[in-house]
């Protein structure tokens, strides 16, 4: 399988009556992730209900002239636009790149004028922000809103005449700009498809299981973690994506707990904040197997899984380098408290 989409496309028949997606009415109302469902309300997609719009968004892409060879700026949060037009884009051979409402003009003209995507889009409440961004680039890159897709700007430049395979570019991301300008890497479908395949196969204490896990994030599309690792583990095993706007740390175990999440993905700081709340209830009648994530400070590793009942699964890697590169303490002996990231394997 070469596309992203086609391994959508195997799950959903696999598992199409199954959740796809569920995003917390906490996490649906964001000023850049509004949805078109409605703020502050609830949104589920089953895997068939999914593939409907992403093949009806196809189809609308297609005509108006965009396939491979084409990259598109998507600015559209944690939505669940996000994914139907990322996967319609896929289905097509054309490569997205993330956007982020939060960044800077200056920041996403940066973006813009060096990744050169011939289409953006975004929502009507963020098209502003986005088209000064464009114009400060200096880029005539048409932009367009998300409910009026029947309209889109037709491509200036013909899609290439090839079929989309493994080694297609399937999104380019940036990454965070500690020790210098961010860089784009250009990531293919094969890297997508090896994380989630990754992802699926860890085992231990990460068992995700098939059709049946709950994976919940806090982390932006925008990201490796949340575009490719979980995103990717949870279409490849027919799970279902739990996607948050942001960290809610005095709402985060009520949604935890009414989301059904058996994985959550997290961050360091979040163990040290959730440690400082008040008990909870909440905190203790969750469904949650285990937390992967990076960085945690080794002093509240221990007293986090002690008060919250569950392991905190420490990792490193790369956007650069993928699954490829991955280390996971997923196994015992974990060390808890000691920094400890796990043993790289014969992979690695």
């Amino acid at each position: 399988m070469g596309r992203i989409f086609d391994i959508f496309v195997a799950t959903a028949e696999s598992y199409g009556e199954r959740p796809f997606l569920h995003i917390p009415a906490s996490g649906a109302g964001a000023a850049d992730t509004a949805q078109a469902a409605g703020a502050n309300e609830p949104i589920d997609y089953t895997y068939a209900q999914a593939l409907g719009q992403i093949r009806t968004l196809k189809d609308l892409y297609s005509e108006a002239g965009y396939g491979a060879g084409h990259r598109v700026g998507l600015m559209l949060g944690s939505s669940a636009e996000f994914f139907v037009h990322w996967l319609a884009l896929n289905a097509l051979g054309a490569a997205i790149m993330p956007l982020s409402g939060q960044s800077t003009r200056g920041e996403l003209a940066y973006a813009i004028s060096l990744c050169e995507p011939v289409l953006t889009v975004t929502f009507a409440d963020s098209a502003q922000h986005l088209l000064a961004a464009i114009n400060a680039a200096g880029a005539p890159v048409p932009l367009a809103t998300i409910g009026a897709e029947a309209a889109l700007p037709r491509a200036a430049t013909p899609a290439v005449r090839q079929p989309p395979a493994a080694d297609t570019e399937c999104a380019l991301l940036f990454t965070s700009g500690s020790t210098g300008e961010p860089k784009g890497c250009i990531l293919s479908n094969a890297y997508f498809t090896l994380f989630g395949e990754w992802y699926a196969a860890l085992g231990g204490f990460c068992d995700l299981g098939h059709g049946t896990g709950r994976l919940l994030t806090p982390l932006p599309l925008t990201h490796m973690n949340a575009l490719a690792c979980s995103t990717m583990g949870m279409i490849q095993t027919g799970g279902c994506i739990i996607q948050l706007d942001r960290f809610h740390p005095s709402t985060w175990w009520q949604t935890v707990c009414d989301s059904g999440a058996t994985a959550i993905h997290y961050l360091g700081v979040m163990p040290a904040i959730l440690l400082e709340l008040d008990q909870d209830t909440a905190e203790r009648e969750h469904r949650v197997r285990f937390g992967f994530g990076a960085g945690c400070n080794p002093r509240h590793q221990a007293a986090f899984e002690k008060r919250f009942g569950f392991p905190l699964i420490e990792g490193w890697a790369m956007t650069e380098t993928g699954s490829g590169g991955c280390i996971m303490a997923n196994v015992e002996p974990r060390h808890v408290g000691a920094r400890c990231f796990g043993k790289p394997t014969a992979a690695v």
